[in-house]
């Protein structure tokens, strides 16, 4: 890969931790990623580390891993008011699952994919 790498490019894992920070990574380079007190924040921070990590790897003569090139893979990023965030979890306490869970059956039955 060239020394051009464009963040655009690779793929953003971005996860909810149980202390309500955000942390963002790099799939594609281990070790790239770094923490927020929001989804915005994470992100914004992992450009910075991104631009670090793949200028540091360059310099050392290594190759910077390519971008995935796998499409979807299951995984998307939803931004919900506080409050239907709240309701969601209170619904999918009530039936006994996780949120994550809820959410897929939810948009599964929407779209008509029942598993």
């Amino acid at each position: 890969m060239s020394d051009t790498a464009r963040f655009e490019d690779y793929t953003v894992d971005l996860e909810h931790e149980d202390d309500g920070s955000y942390v963002a990574e790099v799939v594609e380079l281990p070790g790239c990623l770094a923490a927020g007190e929001d989804p915005n924040e994470a992100v914004s921070l992992l450009r910075d580390s991104f631009e670090l990590w793949t200028a540091e790897t360059v310099a050392a003569g290594l190759p910077v891993p390519a971008p995935s090139r796998l499409g979807p893979n299951g995984r998307i990023l939803l931004r919900l008011p506080k409050s239907l965030h709240v309701r969601l979890a209170q619904a999918a306490a009530r039936d006994g699952v996780s949120v994550n869970a809820f959410v897929t059956a939810a948009v599964a039955e929407r779209v008509g994919e029942r598993s």
